[in-house]
């Protein structure tokens, strides 16, 4: 269908619908051009197998169904047929957390939060930044809950900062500008 064609349908079709007015017509030649057809040639290079430079690689299987959509109905159906392994599934993956969480350090725990952070960060840097905040808004919150309790009860309590970390700074092993320009400015 060319442009020319695309527009008589569009004219007759508001005529049709009783909005023909010169108004409505002058907006739709505002419009961008229609998209340029694919080369004849697309077609063959899609049912060989070869994948196009602009176009990303499906991961829908051939009848359209993803491995998300076949892990949520396992799912369904063990959670429907056996809820009692379900429930004590999750309570045995949460005792080893725990267990882990007390056997290993502190500070372990935290270095590989903040590996995976890193991670996520890169490989989805939007939905990063929008978890860091949320999480920035909940020790906010707890912050302000921790201020109307007793001093004696939050007194050894410390709460995380989530602020980007200055590890990745490139500048950090520079000396500080500043001090450079005070030393010109004192030998002078």
């Amino acid at each position: 269908m060319t442009d020319t064609n695309t527009e008589d349908a569009v004219r007759v079709l508001l005529q049709q619908n009783g909005h023909s007015t010169a108004k409505q017509l002058a907006s739709r030649k505002k419009l961008p051009p229609l998209a340029d057809p694919l080369p004849p040639d697309h077609d063959d290079e899609i049912e060989a197998g070869a994948s196009t430079s602009d176009s990303r690689r499906s991961r829908r299987g051939p009848s359209g169904i993803r491995l998300r959509h076949i892990v949520v109905l396992a799912l369904a159906v063990l959670v429907a047929l056996k809820p009692w392994l379900v429930f004590w599934s999750f309570m045995l993956i949460s005792a080893v957390i725990i267990i882990l969480f007390f056997s290993l350090d502190r500070d372990v725990w935290s270095k590989k939060g903040a590996r995976a952070f890193r991670w996520f960060a890169k490989k989805r840097p939007q939905s990063a930044e929008k978890l860091r905040l949320a999480a920035k808004r909940f020790a906010r919150r707890l912050e302000l809950l921790a201020g109307k309790l007793p001093d004696r009860w939050v007194s050894g309590l410390y709460f995380p900062d989530f602020e980007p970390s200055g590890e990745d700074d490139p500048f950090e092993d520079r000396p500080d500008p500043f001090e450079r320009l005070k030393e010109v400015y004192e030998d002078h």
